[in-house]
Formats: structure tokens, sequence, C-alpha cells
């Protein structure tokens, strides 16, 4: 009996739990297309950008190991 009071427990917590997200997700301020859009590009163009400086810093690494082993 006690099991399946427990389970009954642990279901109204769930159930409180997702009444809960629900409230929260209603207060969040959703970004409008655009401003979506726009952080994408940022983050894309960031992402590229970061890639870049570490390909040639990379680059350049190699270059100096190779020549200070003689290689």
């Amino acid at each position: 009996m006690k099991f399946f009071q427990n389970l009954a427990a642990k279901f109204r917590d769930l159930a409180k739990f997702l009444r809960d997200v629900r409230t929260e997700l209603r207060k969040v301020i959703w970004p409008s297309r655009k401003q979506t859009v726009n952080y994408t590009l940022v983050v894309l163009f960031a992402v590229v950008f970061v890639a870049a400086l570490i390909s040639v810093t990379d680059a350049a690494f190699s270059i100096i190991i190779r020549r200070l082993l003689g290689i």
C-alpha cells in the first residue's frame, strides 16, 4: 500500500512540476524572427572567425616547431 502512496505522490510532484514549467514558459519573452536571424548570423560569424584564428595559429606554430626541430 505504501508503494502506491509513494507512486501517487511522485505523480503529484510531476504534475506540479509540469504546471510550474508551463507557468514559467508563459513569462518568457521570446525573440522575434528578425532577432533570431540576427543572433544566428552573429554566432555563425563568431564561429567562423574563431575557427580561422585557430587555424592560422596552428599553422604558425606548426611552422615554428618544424623549423626548431629541423624537419
